[in-house]
Order: structure tokens, then C-alpha cells, then sequence
């Protein structure tokens, strides 16, 4: 009797149904993944462009802003899930004008919702010292709600500081 090849009909299911329990397990786990480090992505580029803009300030001895920009050349509004831009601020006005120079942009967060609070409105000012003229909440949410909500929280002082969201989503 010549040698058959292939699978017998029970081990092919056999081979299904693990396949079946595995995804079953693992795809909810990698969304979750995947939505962690989207969130974390964007925390810590908001944290970056803070640090970067305080630091700049100082080392330049002049004002140093952030602001919400959707074209990365100038300021736009209050929505900050658009991007944003540091920029040196020769007046310290929190708007791009004639002779202030982008330092760096960031684009678009995609899938979650940006929104600030408090005295952030329009801009974040860094004087020339390292400190912020604007204190308030920077609140980052993505589809899974207030339980995975982040808040990056400005003081005077211009540190920022990342803490879980214990509110609601904005």
C-alpha cells in the first residue's frame, strides 16, 4: 500500500479549534496593546514638547510657546489633537508673528480625543527663567473611556507630570 500524505479530517479540525482558542485568547489582548501604546506615544510627546519648550527658553534666554496648529507654521484654535508647534516667542504672546522661528511640530494624534483645561487654552508660554505663564490639565482619552484616561498636569513651575484621569472624559 503506497505511503498517503495530507491530514485525516480529525486532526485538521483538531488544529482549528486550538487555532480558534488562540486568537479568541490573544486579539482582545493585542488591541489593548495596541491602544496602550498610542496613548503612551502621545502622552510622551506632549511631555517631550513641553520639556523641550522649557528648555529651549532657558537656553535660548528668551520666550519659547506651544500652541495648537493643524499646518505646523502657525497657531490654530484650541483643539490640540490637530498637532501642535514650539516656536521661539519673541514677545511672549503665544502667537506665531513676523521673526519667531518653529522649533519643532507635531502632527495629528490619531484615534484620541486631546482636550485642555483650566488656563490652557490657545497656548503654553515658557519665559526666558523656565517657567509657564499657564497652569492646567492636558486630558488624553481613546475609545476605551475614563478608566484609561491620562493628565498631564502644568504648573507654574513649567514640569509637567502625567497621572491617571480620575474624572470622566471630556
Amino acid at each position: 500500500m503506497p505511503e498517503q500524505r495530507g491530514f485525516t479530517l480529525i486532526e485538521l479540525l483538531v488544529t482549528i479549534t486550538v487555532l480558534a482558542i488562540l486568537l479568541g485568547v490573544g486579539v482582545p489582548g493585542l488591541r489593548d496593546f495596541v491602544l496602550n501604546n498610542r496613548q503612551v506615544s502621545a502622552v510622551n510627546e506632549m511631555v517631550a514638547s513641553l520639556q523641550y519648550a522649557r528648555t529651549e527658553a532657558i537656553s535660548r534666554n528668551r520666550n519659547v510657546s506651544l500652541c495648537p496648529s493643524s499646518n505646523g507654521t502657525s497657531c490654530s484654535g484650541s483643539e490640540w489633537a490637530v498637532g501642535w508647534i514650539v516656536f521661539g516667542d519673541q514677545d511672549g504672546d503665544g502667537s506665531v508673528d513676523a521673526g519667531d522661528t518653529v522649533l519643532r511640530r507635531v502632527e495629528a494624534l490619531n484615534r484620541i480625543d486631546f482636550v485642555s483645561d483650566g488656563g490652557i487654552t490657545n497656548a503654553v508660554v515658557y519665559r526666558r527663567n523656565g517657567r509657564s505663564t499657564a497652569t492646567g490639565n492636558f486630558t488624553m482619552c481613546d475609545v476605551r473611556g475614563s478608566s484609561h484616561g491620562k493628565v498631564v498636569v502644568m504648573d507654574l513651575s513649567g514640569r509637567p507630570r502625567v497621572q491617571k484621569l480620575s474624572g470622566s472624559c471630556p
